[in-house]
């Protein structure tokens, strides 16, 4: 299986700084937790002492009204570091092979953006 897109990467600002995050509901989803997610992150947060503005923001989205009404989601957005912890603890395959991921993306951080606009630069002059 090769690195690309296992788990989403994005850049995100915590403490002024920016940093590259990723969706816990997506981590957990790659790990095949059997857990149910909500109760997955709390207990992981706690646990592992996880501090919010440290190594992670939440974001609460709220759905559309339906018949019963609108309801909030909760999003965790975890930092690398935090989102590597997570993988250690799982103790299995897909936490070795996301962690691997999420090493090489420090080392060798994506030029997504970069590469488009140096293409539109050079195509400019």
């Amino acid at each position: 299986m090769t690195n690309i897109n296992l788990v989403p990467v994005f850049t995100g600002t915590i403490q002024h700084h920016s940093v590259q995050l990723c969706n816990a509901r997506d981590l957990h989803k790659f790990l095949e937790s059997q857990r149910q997610f909500a109760n997955w992150i709390k207990e992981r947060i706690e646990q592992y002492i996880f501090t919010e503005g440290e190594g992670f923001l939440t974001i609460l989205l709220k759905t559309s009204k339906g018949i019963k009404g609108g309801r909030s989601t909760t999003e965790y957005h975890l930092t690398l570091d935090m989102a590597k912890e997570l993988t250690m603890v799982e103790k299995n395959e897909r936490g070795r092979q996301i962690r691997r991921y999420f090493i090489s993306l420090e080392q060798h951080p994506p030029q997504l953006i970069l590469r488009p606009l140096l293409t539109a630069l050079t195509m400019s002059t």
